[in-house]
Formats: structure tokens, sequence, C-alpha cells
């Protein structure tokens, strides 16, 4: 029995390996990296980082190698923490690209892992668990922040929100420590990733344990050990919040609110892009699975238990409210705007609808106990 439970655990593992190269493989080829909106920004700021350890230092706020060596404090306000990643497979490929690639393996890889544990410890089932992962991980939208947009910070911090949440459901089942842990580990990978991303998903835990309040058994108990939490990741993440507060008072150029009220999308045109499974610059939506689960999921609705009702209803809203359905331009003066672009909630859109169509792919179809079918439902969904 443990040697098959070693083996179905390294089956699991090379599964991923290999999904990981898949997700490259066809912009690796190419041997160039490809164009993105941000691709510039991020790549001078990886081989910031990585000039900068090569000669013996920390990162630093200033860029000096990179940015035309003029100076810019990049790294005070944009996270490095998922540039560490970066700087030891550099050193190691030497060719930038391969590392790039690499880099981005490594991401999916580690993105398909958490991804499943969290769903295996909500779902108790391995095959919902691996579902949920491809269907999370291989999303269009996390393909766009890869290749259309090349936002690497906000790619390295949406893999680490399944353990954010993992967090959150242990604490809600009153599995305390284990909580706390993955809940501040995963807040604090975020916020050393993107700001925006972290914001939003503290957001959405208060939005998680409000709708659970009425059902939690242990009310006080649960919320002294989110109080600790949050007071363990606000430590965790000085290096980042002290350099701010120490710049506030300095003048800086902030994000350009003009894209809050030009650069949102329409319903019918994240539809159309959806249906149509679109990747490209500019082009933001969740691919047609994930809106086929939007669509078609409220049939499933009535046989649903209580996490999944509510994970098909967030993902639904946050799919509305990331369009032009929601009134954004009556927060164009406010500093809403500073978000820049609503559709920023499409991840996790897709995480929650992804959870929701996992749980119900799996209730229709029993894999877990057939793996030849298992695996060609994972390729199939790739």
């Amino acid at each position: 029995m443990q040697q098959k439970r070693i083996f179905q655990k390294v089956a699991l593992i090379l599964l991923f390996g290999v999904l990981s190269m898949v997700y490259v493989v066809l912009a690796w080829h190419t041997k160039t990296i490809l164009v993105g909106d941000d691709r510039i920004f991020h790549i001078e700021r990886l081989e910031e980082a990585y000039q900068d350890i090569n000669k013996g230092h920390f990162i630093s706020m200033i860029s000096t190698y990179s940015f035309g060596k003029v100076g810019q404090a990049i790294n005070t306000y944009y996270p490095w923490g998922n540039l560490l990643f970066y700087v030891p497979i550099r050193m190691l490929l030497k060719n930038p690209i391969t590392a790039y690639y690499s880099y981005l393996v490594l991401e999916q890889f580690l993105g398909l892992v958490l991804a499943y544990i969290f769903g295996h410890r909500l779902m108790k089932r391995k095959d919902a668990a691996i579902v949920f992962a491809i269907l999370l991980r291989f999303s269009v939208y996390i393909m766009f922040n890869d290749f259309g947009r090349a936002d690497i910070g906000e790619s390295w911090a949406f893999v680490f929100v399944p353990l954010v949440f993992l967090g959150m459901y242990n604490i809600l089942k009153e599995v305390y420590v284990k909580g706390a842990i993955c809940l501040v580990l995963g807040l604090t990978a975020e916020m050393y990733c993107h700001l925006l991303t972290t914001v939003f998903t503290i957001g959405l835990l208060l939005v998680v344990y409000l709708l659970t309040f009425i059902h939690q058994q242990e009310k006080k108990k649960v919320l002294v050990t989110i109080i600790s939490s949050s007071g363990m990741f606000l430590l965790a993440t000085l290096a980042i919040t002290v350099p701010i507060i120490r710049q506030l008072g300095v003048r800086t150029v902030i994000p350009n609110t003009q894209f809050f009220t030009e650069k949102e999308i329409s319903f019918n045109t994240l539809v159309s892009l959806s249906f149509s499974n679109t990747l490209g610059q500019g082009l933001p939506n969740v691919g047609l699975a994930i809106l086929l689960i939007a669509l078609g999921g409220v049939i499933g609705l009535k046989n649903s238990n209580f996490w999944e009702t509510y994970a098909y209803i967030l993902g639904v809203v946050l799919l509305l409210c990331s369009t032009l359905l929601f009134p954004w331009y009556l927060f164009k003066n406010t500093p809403i705007a500073h978000i820049q672009f609503m559709w920023r909630l499409l991840p996790f859109a897709t995480f929650f609808l992804s959870l929701y169509g996992a749980s119900k792919i799996c209730t229709v179809y029993t894999w877990e106990k057939d793996s030849f079918k298992l695996i060609i439902l994972n390729l199939s969904l790739v």
C-alpha cells in the first residue's frame, strides 16, 4: 500500500512536470521571448536582479544595471520576491532565453502543485483536484498573463493564491495552526510578488469569512486566528511595506488613472474573446472552458453543497464585475482608479469557477479509480 502511494505521488509529480513543459514548449521553440505588454519592463527587472546578486549584492531598490542605468527606484514599489526564483536559474543556465522559459516552467509547476493540494484538501478527491489544477493553470487568463501581458509579478503572485485559501479553509475547519501557517505563507509570498493581487486576495478572504460566519462553530477562535495571522503577515512583509512608507513624502509618478475609463472591457467583448479562446496582447478573457462553466453551471446548482454554491456565485459575480456591466465609471475620481484594469478580477473568477467545474465534472464522471481515463481527461483539458 505504501509503495502504491509513493508511486502515485511520483506519477503525479511527473505529470505536472510534463504539463509544465508543454505549457511553454511552443513559445520556447521560437528561441525568442515573445512580445508582451510588460515584457521589456520585467525582463529588465529579472536581469537587474541577476546582475546584482551575481556581483555579490542583494537586489537594490535602485536599478543601476538595467532601465538605461538611470537609477529608477523600481523595486521600491514593485516587489522583488519572484525575481529570487529567476536568479539561480539564470546563473546555472547562462542563456537568458533558456533561463526565462525555465523560470516559467517552475512557475507553472508550483502553480499546479499548490492548486492540486488545495483542491484535494477541499474536495477530498484526487481526480477532482487534478482537474481543478489543470482548469486553473491552463486557463486562458493565466496564459494571457504569462504570454500576452508578460506580467511576471502578477503571474507569480497568483501561484500562491490556492495556498492562501487552503489556509483560510483550514482555519474555518478549526485546524488553526496549519491554517495560520498556510495563510501567512501564501499571503506573504503573494505580497513579495505583486501588491494588487494581494489586495484582491485579502478582499476575497474577507468575503469568504463573512459568507461563512453564520456556519462557524468557534467564531471567537476563528477570528483570533485570523487576527494573529494578519499580525504575522504584517511583520513578514515589512521588507516591502517599510520602503513604501518611507517614500510616501517623495513625489512619485502614480499609475495612469486614464486607463480605468479607457481600457475596461464590455461583457460582450469578454464573451466573444472567451468563445474563441483568444490569446494576445490587450485581449483579457477567461477562455471557452471557464465561460461554459459560468454559463452552464447554473444547471448543477440544485445539487450543490455549501462551498460549491458559493464558489459558483463568487466566480460569476467576479466575472461580471470584471466588465463594464458594473458601473466602474462612478469610481474614476477615487483611489480605486489606480487599479487601472478591473479585468484583474478575471483570474479570481477563473479560480472559483475552476473549483466548481472540477467538482461537477468529477461528480458526473468518476475517474479516480481509472488512472488511464484520468490521464486522457487531463490531456484533453490541456
